[in-house]
């Protein structure tokens, strides 16, 4: 074959692979997760691995719920006569609300990683604010120590929570994306529950130790277990991965 032959069948062979590309980027970013007008058929298998994809990168919104309720079991203790760490009234309203305060900034924080490092990497990141919260709240000598780890709680809590919300609506199939956001709530609730059941039965330093583990198992699941959503590698550019992430 003459070499301007094998230069115009490598330029079709290359423009064909690339007209490919766009064709499946258009099918991603379209994306049958976001269409509602398509309905896949019913498959266990692939309905069993979205599930738990989404109940996994979900799961951290079990120490959400710890984080919020943590302060019902640790302001009754710094007000107690013979507490540990005494606290005024005003010191305790501080370190019970703090919480909520920072909660903007990990949402703003999560918003710039979630574009970035992708969904399940700002998951990672926010469990990390999350554990140094909780070990210097179980290890605290002094309030400060209390109010900066109840601080950095209440920024992971936007940090964990807001990129499993955008997760699971970009990848869950439409029949079934209502109840895997519902997952959410479901397990911040139950984390609530817990550390209730927690702190009636166990000291409040070693309620915050355990909590650490809610962070902990999440990082470990999504690590090993949990693909990247296609939606957001397509919008870096990366459609082999995307394509990966769809056959799992």
């Amino acid at each position: 074959m003459d070499p301007y032959s094998l230069s115009v069948e490598r330029e079709a062979s290359k423009n064909i692979e690339e007209n490919e590309r766009e064709c499946f980027k258009d099918a991603i970013v379209s994306s049958r997760s976001l269409n509602k007008n398509f309905v896949e058929s019913t498959n266990i298998r692939s309905a069993f691995r979205q599930i738990s994809a989404c109940f996994i990168a979900a799961s951290f919104h079990i120490v959400v719920g710890l984080s919020m309720a943590y302060s019902a079991i640790l302001v009754p203790h710094l007000e107690a006569k013979d507490a540990e760490i005494p606290a005024t009234k005003k010191e305790s309203a501080w370190i019970a609300s703090v919480v909520v305060l920072f909660v903007p900034v990990g949402a703003v924080l999560s918003g710039f990683l979630m574009e970035t490092v992708g969904r399940l990497k700002t998951l990672q990141i926010g469990a990390i604010p999350c554990i140094v919260g909780w070990a210097l709240i179980a290890s605290s000598s002094n309030l400060s120590m209390l109010l900066v780890g109840r601080l950095l709680a209440g920024i992971s809590c936007a940090m964990g929570s807001s990129p499993a919300i955008v997760y699971i609506t970009e990848v869950a199939r439409p029949d079934l994306r209502g109840s895997m956001i519902s997952f959410g709530p479901t397990l911040a609730s139950f984390g609530m529950l817990l550390s209730y059941l927690k702190g009636a039965y166990i000291h409040w330093r070693l309620v915050a130790w355990l909590s650490i583990i809610y962070a902990v198992v999440p990082i470990i699941l999504i690590q090993f277990f949990v693909p990247e959503s296609p939606v957001w590698l397509v919008s870096k550019g990366r459609v082999d991965d995307a394509r990966k992430s769809l056959e799992w």
